[in-house]
């Protein structure tokens, strides 16, 4: 946690942003004694409760995703509807996941054998994942490209989010 609140400590300033957005992802439970996490959920609500009491954030600003509500389809619902939608040029979000990471192979260039990196939302059964239903880090990429939000924020707590190409979460001009 220390190294997270470091990050943050530089990166949400809503006072030179309108409003903070905050989506919060957390699932401990993927069906199977020999995949469950055991603190993921403590970690969102403990974020959830950082943003609120040291950063301002408004409680009806922050939704949380928690264990089943957490599939794909929930994650993108979640996403468009807070991240997204309502969201102004002046505004920031912030998105934060905890759970399982994977690496599965690219399918847009199987030749160049490079994994892709993704989060294992909620439902989806290990192994083998469902491609379809893993959500890439590539594709929270181009929501984060959707989100009009002057400034973008991600944290991601799960297995090999440290080479996330995630390219949006430097300030817009």
């Amino acid at each position: 946690m220390p190294t997270i609140l470091v990050l943050l400590m530089g990166a949400l300033t809503p006072t030179t942003y309108a409003a903070v957005h905050a989506l919060i992802v957390g699932i401990n439970d993927y069906g199977g004694q020999d995949n469950n996490l055991s603190s993921c959920l403590e970690d969102a609500r403990s974020m959830a409760r950082l943003l609120e009491s040291s950063y301002g954030v408004p409680k009806q600003n922050i939704r949380l995703l928690m264990d089943s509500q957490a599939t794909r389809e929930g994650i993108e619902t979640a996403f468009r509807e807070t991240l997204i939608q309502g969201v102004r040029p002046d505004d920031e979000v912030f998105f934060y996941y905890s759970g399982h990471g994977t690496l599965l192979p690219n399918l847009t260039s199987i030749a160049s054998h490079r994994a892709e990196r993704a989060m294992v939302p909620s439902g989806v059964p290990r192994p083998p994942l469902a491609w379809e239903k893993v959500l890439s880090f590539a594709q929270l990429d181009a929501w984060l490209a959707e989100s009009p939000a002057g400034r973008h924020t991600v944290v991601l707590d799960c297995c090999h989010s440290g080479s996330a190409p995630i390219r949006r979460t430097a300030q817009k001009s």
